[in-house]
């Protein structure tokens, strides 16, 4: 008597599906390492376009307010703050792994209507009213105007 095959039931053997759960483990812990990667690399380059834009609204805040406001950096955030005291009216945090040329305190005052006065701008690079940004391995000149306007080159 010939003695048919075995059937082989249908679906995995336990061997089978351990190895596909370990590969998608390995495949998920790549995807969040790079994911996590890719975020702070966007949140600095987000931070390099919000100082480019914090001096503006500086002066556009005293402009429309008729006030004085200054910009303060305390080493971690930079701070559009009125003169004398009070609540930030805006405000970005410098990420990890951002350095700026900038000394802790107030950096410049904004004046009615719309001016840039320079209180603490150190002036390192393309002249006076200048500070660098250095993220990522590469350095960034800034050099703000009178009236908040910024000029972003690359060192």
């Amino acid at each position: 008597m010939d003695r048919l095959p075995r059937r082989r039931s249908r679906g995995f053997t336990l061997l089978e599906l351990l190895v596909v759960i370990g590969i998608l483990g390995i495949v998920a812990v790549m995807g969040m390492f790079n994911g996590h990667l890719m975020a702070d690399r966007q949140e600095r380059s987000s931070f390099l376009t919000s100082v480019e834009q914090i001096f503006w609204r500086g002066a556009t805040t005293a402009s429309s307010r008729a006030g004085t406001y200054q910009l303060n950096y305390d080493g971690q955030r930079l701070a559009i703050v009125p003169s004398g005291g009070g609540t930030a009216v805006y405000s970005v945090e410098v990420p990890s792994g951002v350095t700026l040329s900038l000394d802790p305190g107030d950096v410049v005052a904004f004046t009615a209507p719309g001016r840039v006065n320079v209180l603490n701008l150190p002036g390192d690079c393309n002249g006076p009213s200048s500070f660098e940004v250095a993220v990522d391995g590469k350095t960034y000149c800034y050099r703000v105007s009178i009236i908040g306007e910024v000029e972003v080159t690359q060192q």
